[in-house]
């Protein structure tokens, strides 16, 4: 008997929907002693201000009720010496109670308007190795760094400890535009004032070491103003 013609097989079914993709990972921080900021900026003119921050949010974000984690470390700059007088340094990034790293970092050429950066990291070897080319001139810059995601924006704040007359105050990078950050700041943040509006700003904005002094010069004629008011006030009243 002649045999049945095969049969055909089916249709198959349709494939499951394949499945939706994960969401973006925070931004990744900048390289140690890269400037600190708030949120991408669209194109928005990078701001340096000074900022007041309520330091109980800080304390309060390990217990239970806190809303939001943070990274903390320590930032010492040491300025090497240069035949150009370039900025060159090195810095030692310590964490509580973590690892401590070292790290190189050394200017180049202007490309475009912006500052051409190398940065690698150093073994402690090295490290000590090039602190014995430290320049004298240059006071070493020392600042706590503390590092946030808050409403999916990234933060950095640093609070100086050296130069002393820069003790206490805190820094803030922000590369949006100022009508956002005053809406979108953490409620523990407050602006205190613009910094990038002073006239040295422009002219060291890619040389930390300057700009870190001018802005040192700033707070201390500040302090002094403060002080001879306060004096002219009580005599006054004398």
């Amino acid at each position: 008997a002649p045999r049945p013609p095969p049969t055909r097989p089916g249709p198959l079914p349709p494939p499951h929907p394949p499945p939706p993709p994960p969401p973006p990972p925070p931004p990744p921080p900048p390289p140690p002693g890269g400037r600190p900021r708030g949120g991408g900026g669209g194109g928005a003119t990078p701001r340096w201000w000074i900022v007041q921050v309520d330091e109980s949010a800080f304390n309060n974000s390990a217990s239970e009720d806190g809303g939001f984690e943070f990274a903390e470390w320590q930032l010492q700059h040491t300025f090497l010496k240069t035949a150009d007088g370039s900025e060159s340094r090195v810095t030692k990034k310590s964490q509580p109670q973590g690892a401590t790293t070292y790290h190189l970092r050394l200017q180049g050429e202007m490309v475009k308007n912006e500052q051409s950066v190398s940065e690698r990291t150093l073994s402690y070897r090295e490290y000590k190795t090039l602190l014995k080319e430290a320049d004298p001139a240059r006071t070493s810059i020392v600042k706590n760094r503390r590092a946030f995601i808050w409403n999916n924006e990234y933060y950095m704040l640093d609070t100086f400890q050296s130069p002393p007359a820069a003790a206490g105050v805190t820094t803030l990078f922000i590369e949006k535009p100022v009508e956002a950050v005053e809406r979108e700041l953490p409620p523990f943040v407050a602006l205190v004032e613009d910094v990038t509006t002073k006239k040295w700003f422009s002219s060291f904005a890619h040389d930390s070491f300057r700009r870190t002094m001018a802005l040192t010069n700033d707070l201390a004629e500040q302090q002094q103003r403060t002080t001879t008011n306060k004096r002219e006030e009580i005599q006054r009243h004398q």
